[in-house]
């Protein structure tokens, strides 16, 4: 109620230019004319900071809220405790259905402060749905990122106003990638699902797919959050920070470790991207973009219904098959996608003529990919694993030993030959992580069995020219809380390999070694695809288990030819 003399915006007395008699800014009883001037200049600045924010359309502070100079019990100060209603609420909601569930839970806030990201997910607010907030939805994204808030996302095809088939289609394209995507509209507005339109739905069905193969990526990114503090989406500098082209781009992002540029201007269906220094891998199509001699910006065809999604050679992405809910992607089988660097031959094998001739003449035997699998599960299994590991050790040992008496070449450490994306004459590398716990657990620091290290090397042998390479996947064991040893989680099988930057021009032979035995993969479980320097090996169906060391390893004839 108003006493006599109030006047209803108790904040309008501050400015002369703001009108009074319809404002929601008191508090249960308004300012007296007394009371308003009572206030001290410094609390008249809580009112109306000179740092001037564009609050509610230029309203001040205490518009629509609590005023900032209300007092707490314990005498805080509204304008210094405001903002910390958000996270309180968040923390209490959190911790509520942690005890009623027992599982880790999902809370989603748009009032937010510093912390909120370890007990909430956050969205950026009423977005308008217009191009200039598809553009700004990046860039809020990424800052919230970089100040704790990993699991972030703005509404996609706006929140207020109607949107257009245009800006949806782009929208759901660029929003797909988002740590946290939801198309989001308010009441009155027009409807904005994605099925109204064809090219619409289309685009979804594009974008969502991707999102959804990209699933155990993007967990492990978020386990990366929790255990180091990382975004998930992270801008270019971010990755980059020695590249200056990198700095000022807020029109791209990294989402893990995959490069997104999509098309964010209305009518255009051609965009300029940057790709930092390296190669870069279209995950759509298996296209690729060299900038090994530095980063560049390229032109990218993206249609409607198309965005920029790329991995960097050096890494290891672990992929599955889309589903229509997120459960059943996770029980899929595991597609483990190798991006080489490029691939320099050692110096006295750089004349790509002389490989051939050789191979010609029979002086270079065929290509032959091995795969073998050491299971350490007693100390009968672990004598044969260390015997097959000797084996594995002796022959790599050799090779590095020919590298090392060839000319400018050196033998390297065990910690040197785990980084990544090392390209250098006659040898690069590829590395990766994947992370998989039950979804439920109320702490998400995992497990030893809930991380597979990856890790692939491939290595020119100095005297007969020939590229031997392999792949180790490394998953621990977790002991249990009765004492005993096991994994934690239930590992999806590995089915496929998929080996970017590599081909043969020779039949490819696979076998599988397993507890001694060694099998024969039908040959059309492998496909060389020349064209796209691409060799896949399907049909796997390899069980992970916990302390298993998995090795994967081939050699291919001469030189291995990049697109």
């Amino acid at each position: 109620m108003l006493h006599a003399g109030a006047q209803p915006n108790a904040s309008a007395w501050l400015r002369s230019s703001v009108q009074t008699g319809t404002s929601n800014d008191c508090q249960l009883v308004c300012d007296t004319d007394a009371d308003l001037a009572k206030l001290t200049p410094q609390q008249q600045l809580y009112r109306d900071p000179p740092y001037r924010i564009n609050n509610a359309d230029g309203q001040l502070l205490g518009h629509h809220t609590i005023g900032t100079t209300a007092t707490h019990a314990d005498g805080s100060l509204e304008y210094n405790a405001h903002n910390l209603y958000g996270l309180s609420e968040a923390v209490a909601t959190h911790t509520a259905l942690q005890k009623i569930t027992g599982k880790r839970p999902f809370v989603l806030t748009r009032s937010s402060f510093l912390g909120t990201g370890a007990v909430a997910a956050h969205w950026t607010g009423d977005n308008a749905a217009t191009w200039a907030d598809l553009r700004w939805s990046i860039s809020s994204t990424l800052g919230m990122g970089l100040v704790g808030l990993p699991f972030v996302g703005a509404d996609i095809c706006g929140f207020s106003g109607d949107t257009s088939e245009e800006l949806c289609g782009r929208w759901i394209s660029a929003g797909a990638f988002y740590p946290f995507s939801r198309n989001h509209n308010t009441l009155g507005a027009a409807p904005q699902e994605l099925y109204l339109w064809d090219s619409v739905a289309d685009a979804g069905r594009r974008a969502i797919k991707m999102r959804y193969q990209l699933l155990p990526h993007l967990y492990t990114a978020f386990h990366h959050a929790n255990e180091h503090g990382t975004p998930v989406a992270k801008p270019l500098w971010f990755a980059f920070p020695h590249d200056p082209a990198t700095h000022a781009i807020d029109d791209q992002w990294l989402l893990g470790d995959v490069l997104i540029s999509p098309v964010l201007h209305q009518g255009e269906t051609k965009r300029e991207a940057y790709f930092p220094k390296g190669k870069w891998y279209n995950l759509f199509d298996n296209t690729t973009i060299d900038t090994h001699d530095g980063g560049k910006s390229v032109t990218l065809d993206l249609p409607m219904g198309h965005v920029g999604v790329h991995m960097m050679a050096g890494t290891i992405l672990p992929m599955q098959q889309p589903a229509s809910v997120t459960a059943d992607v996770m029980a899929s089988p595991l597609t483990i996608v190798v991006a080489l660097p490029p691939m320099e031959p050692l110096r006295h094998f750089a004349n790509a003529a002389e490989l051939t001739q050789k191979a010609e003449a029979g002086k270079l035997r065929p290509a032959i990919w091995t795969i073998a699998v050491d299971q350490q599960q007693n100390q009968s299994e672990s004598s044969r694993g260390m015997a097959a590991q000797y084996t594995t050790r002796k022959m790599m040992a050799g090779m590095q030993a020919e590298l090392s008496a060839t000319p400018g070449m050196q033998t390297k450490g065990a910690a040197e030959a785990r980084q990544c994306g090392i390209s250098e004459p006659g040898r690069v590398t590829a590395c990766g992580q994947v992370f998989i716990d039950n979804h439920e657990s109320l702490k998400a620091e995992g497990y030893a069995s809930s991380l597979l290290e990856l890790h692939a090397e491939i290595l020119q042998d100095a005297a007969t020219g020939l590229w031997e390479g392999k792949l180790v996947g490394s998953l621990g064991k977790t002991t249990g809380e009765q004492g005993g040893e096991g994994c934690a989680v239930h590992w999806p099988e590995v089915d496929t390999i998929v080996l970017e930057g590599l081909t043969s021009a020779h039949d490819v032979q696979v076998q599988f070694k397993h507890d001694g035995m060694l099998y024969a993969v039908p040959h059309e479980q492998v496909a060389v695809n020349q064209q796209q320097s691409q060799v896949i090996i399907s049909g796997l169906q390899h069980q992970m288990q916990c302390g298993q060391s998995a090795l994967w390893s081939w050699s291919t004839m001469g030189w291995a030819g990049q697109a």
